[in-house]
């Protein structure tokens, strides 16, 4: 090899040598700094004779761990906010906007009245201030105390006054369920005004859970409306839904349920003590009392509507013979008369033409009652089909 060469790599090997010495030695002080470190921290953490018998030490490890670990908020723990208007403040004239209620003067006057500490939260949101403690207590005491704002004392609200669930005068608040949320509420909206409901405002509920409210829809719509000249019934076709309605003032099963002795009446079975969707009982006809069937399928109201009929048929018919009959007598006197004051020859000619006219006008009569007849048969036909369409 080269000389050159090999003084080259002895000068490496040489500069790799001394780089892992200092490495090592570096190493070596820190390994040695950090058990000097651990071993003045054993000693602080070391109790004496007197401390372990008095356990003063636990009460030690216990406020370190406290210390420690970062407070959480406790979301089950949840306290309703208070509310504060800017109209009781300012009055029903809207001030400029460098006259507004700003977060440090509230701040500073509700801790005139509660530890500053308990504040959890102040939130203005269109002209309405939501105010939130930390405990039950301190909420209390500020909506029975108000505020001192402004040289003014100042209400709060244990619930939001704008709320639509605070009903105002002459209006009620509907409930309609058995929707999908995928249905439009305009079907809803329509419905209603065409029961003659002047809604105000529609809106959809939302799931509480430990008093916050959640993003999750129950699929019940809630509808204020002005009051109601008369009660929507319970179910109601909304589209192609069958939605049941509630409001207060609705009769609870009207027809099933006797006020007067509170007693309930199946509509199926005829029987008291149970409704409809109760009943075990086969179906009993309202007309013939019997069971097995509906009263739509009734076999004795349809024979006594047949005897009927025939029995309609029967005078018809009497009543056109009658017709014929007292028509003959009549055309039989007029052709006496007319043979009593003409001749014996011209006799025969008028005979013959009266009984024409005779034929004829007894065909138009039967005709004419032919067609009464049947104009009326036709007319029961269909009263009776409407009839039992409405059943």
């Amino acid at each position: 090899m080269d000389p050159q060469l090999e003084a080259i790599c002895k000068r490496m090997n040489a500069d790799r040598m001394k780089r892992l010495l200092s490495v090592l030695q570096n190493e070596e002080s820190e390994s040695d700094g950090d058990e000097v470190n651990e071993h003045n921290q054993n000693k602080e953490k070391m109790a004496s004779f007197s401390e372990v018998v008095t356990g003063k030490t636990q009460n030690k490890q216990t406020e370190n761990n406290q210390s420690e670990t970062p407070q959480r908020n406790n979301t089950g723990n949840f306290v309703k906010p208070i509310f504060l208007k800017d109209e009781d403040v300012h009055g029903s004239v809207k001030p400029p906007r460098t006259l507004w209620l700003t977060n440090v003067e509230i701040y500073n006057a509700i801790g005139t009245k509660v530890p500053a500490e308990c504040i959890k939260g102040i939130q203005r949101i269109r002209e309405m201030w939501r105010l939130y403690m930390d405990n039950e207590e301190d909420r209390l005491s500020l909506l029975v105390t108000g505020l001192n704002l402004r040289g003014r004392q100042v209400p709060l609200y244990s619930q939001n006054p704008r709320n639509p669930g605070r009903l105002q005068e002459n209006t009620i608040r509907i409930k309609v369920k058995n929707v999908p949320l995928s249905a439009d509420d305009g079907q809803i909206h329509r419905a209603l005004t065409l029961q003659g409901c002047d809604i105000q405002d529609l809106f959809r509920e939302y799931l509480r859970v430990n008093g916050e409210l959640t993003a999750c829809q129950t699929g019940d719509r809630v509808v204020i409306s002005k009051v109601l000249d008369k009660t929507i019934p319970r179910n109601l076709q909304i589209g192609k839904y069958m939605a049941r309605v509630f409001h207060a003032g609705q009769p609870e099963f009207n027809r099933s349920i006797n006020y007067e002795n509170n007693v309930k009446t199946c509509h199926k079975c005829l029987k008291p003590g149970h409704l409809i969707y109760e009943c075990p009982n086969d179906w009993v006809c309202r007309t013939c009392k019997e069971s097995g069937h509906k009263m739509i399928d009734c076999p004795t109201d349809l024979q006594s509507e047949h005897k009927n009929d025939e029995n309609s048929e029967v005078d018809v018919n009497e009543s056109a013979d009658a017709n014929l009959q007292s028509n003959e007598a009549q055309t039989k006197e007029q052709m006496s008369e007319t043979t009593d004051k003409t001749s014996t020859h011209q006799n025969l000619n008028h005979h013959k033409i009266a009984v024409d006219l005779a034929n004829t006008v007894i065909q138009e009569q039967v005709q004419q009652k032919m067609c009464k007849y049947q104009m009326s048969v036709t007319q029961a036909m269909t009263n009776h089909n409407n009839q039992l369409i409405n059943l």
